[in-house]
């Protein structure tokens, strides 16, 4: 929960594509 706070909060869209693909998490 830590990441995926960092990334929602500071991720780069990048980053985010990537962590959600990794997580087949979905961001809004």
């Amino acid at each position: 929960d830590t990441i995926r706070n960092y990334v929602e909060t500071q991720g780069t869209p990048e980053e985010k594509e990537d962590y959600k693909q990794m997580n087949l998490l979905d961001f809004d």
